[in-house]
């Protein structure tokens, strides 16, 4: 069975774009929040071998730690309501676009097949049946 998507609401593809590039982010953000991490230990271990003491370096470490962590946080959370944000736009404006192609070229041809359990078709047969004895009458 062919059945053409002739059409894409605005509105549900934002809805869609939010929760998906959202759910992306949150995925790719940790990575973004782990290699700083490792970075800034492998910057604080070169640090050591200078002729800095052992307290400024344990001082700066803490005060840098905390700093570049908190900072880490804020921008991973501020990265997924961004990224969703405006991943929810993006997949609207790209509905408005479908939409406009769809009615100059066509909508995209999809074949979907339906399983065929015993519940739907009992409910086919009943619907059927339904109509032809409002069409007798």
């Amino acid at each position: 069975m062919t059945t053409t998507l002739k059409r894409i609401t605005p509105g549900s593809a934002f809805k869609v774009g939010v929760v998906v590039n959202g759910i992306l982010f949150l995925i790719a953000g940790i990575f973004i929040f782990i290699l700083p991490t490792v970075a800034f230990t492998s910057m604080s271990a070169s640090i050591s071998g200078s002729g800095i003491s052992d307290a400024d370096i344990r001082a700066m470490n803490d005060i840098i730690g905390l700093v570049g962590g908190a900072s880490m946080i804020c921008f991973y959370f501020v990265g997924v309501v961004m990224s969703a944000i405006i991943g929810g736009i993006y997949f609207a404006i790209a509905a408005v676009i479908y939409n406009l192609t769809a009615k100059w070229v066509g909508g995209l041809e999809i074949e979907l097949q339906f399983a065929h359990t015993g519940y739907l078709d009992e409910i086919e047969r009943d619907i059927n049946a339904a109509e032809k004895r409002k069409n007798t009458l």
